[in-house]
């Protein structure tokens, strides 16, 4: 009996012992990364029903545009883009794994650089309102000539020309692209630095990446020109700082280019982003 006890009594000290073992696990950094995937997968697109649309003008002024329809890849920030007028072409009814439901429509700018899908109450009916454009004025005046006769010097005055205000204008040839530097995934993936900048003909990805840094007040390190010129460091954070093959690499809408950021030329409306990549393909990018 007294044996029986004894084993009865040890049980409920291991159950006990156990109990409190796995309460403390609950909240770990694992279980934490559990609940935070559980979060995602949740709100992961599970279906998506298509519908033609009515080619209709819109603007907006906030929200994310995304490559597809599965919103997984932000490719675009309305924000930078409040006077570019969209055009509709496709709706999208998501579904997530959680059962809630969303519209999407897909929008594509007049010139067709900037498109994606977009949730639908973000679109403003209509066209979208005109930048401000500063213009200078200029005048000539053409200063009395002296004509010469066998009889004498005499003074011809004309009378000056002056153009007319606002008959020669000057406008600027600046262009706008967006550019985010986002920091190793293990660490969250995290916004160093990102805003939209300003350039005009020539600039490269690297450029405005060094503008972006420049008028931020954010470090950036970079060696060669051209096809030759490197990223080595962005906010301080330097190739093989986290892994052995750790270090910046660059997209464009998207797409990973095959040459060095110092040779690619920016467009007006690119979305330049500056990623840092721990291990090979990490970031979608398997290339050399």
């Amino acid at each position: 009996m007294k044996f029986n006890k004894l084993v009865k009594v040890l049980a409920g000290v291991m159950l006990l012992g156990g109990g409190l073992f796995i309460g403390a696990n609950l909240n770990t950094p694992a279980a934490q990364t559990t609940t935070a995937q559980a979060k995602t997968k949740s709100t992961k697109v599970v279906k998506v029903t298509y519908k033609k649309l009515a080619k209709k003008a819109y603007h907006v002024t906030k929200g994310t545009f995304y490559s597809t329809s599965k919103l997984t890849k932000a490719n675009h920030y309305a924000v930078h883009y409040k006077n570019t007028t969209f055009y509709t072409s496709e709706q999208g009814t998501v579904k997530r794994a959680n059962g809630k439901k969303a519209i999407y429509y897909y929008v594509k700018s007049s010139n067709g650089k900037v498109k994606g899908w977009i949730w639908h109450s973000y679109l403003i009916k209509g066209k979208a309102p005109a930048a401000k454009k500063t213009t200078t004025t200029t005048s000539t005046t053409k200063t009395p000539t002296t004509s010469t006769t066998t009889s004498g010097s005499t003074t011809t005055p004309q009378a000056p020309i002056t153009s007319l205000v606002g008959e020669s204008t000057s406008s600027s040839d600046t262009e706008q692209a967006t550019v985010n530097v986002y920091g190793p995934l293990s660490q969250g993936n995290k916004i160093l630095v990102s805003g939209t900048v300003d350039f005009t003909a020539g600039a490269t990805a690297a450029s405005v990446l060094q503008t972006l840094c420049n008028n931020s007040g954010v470090s950036v390190s970079i060696s060669g020109t051209g096809t030759s010129l490197y990223v080595r460091g962005i906010d301080n954070l330097f190739e093989k700082d986290t892994t052995a093959t750790s270090g910046w690499i660059y997209s464009v809408n998207g797409t990973f280019p095959s040459y060095s950021a110092g040779a690619y030329k920016v467009q007006s409306g690119d979305v330049v982003q500056w990623m840092y990549t721990e291990t090979k393909g990490d970031r979608g990018w398997t290339g050399q």
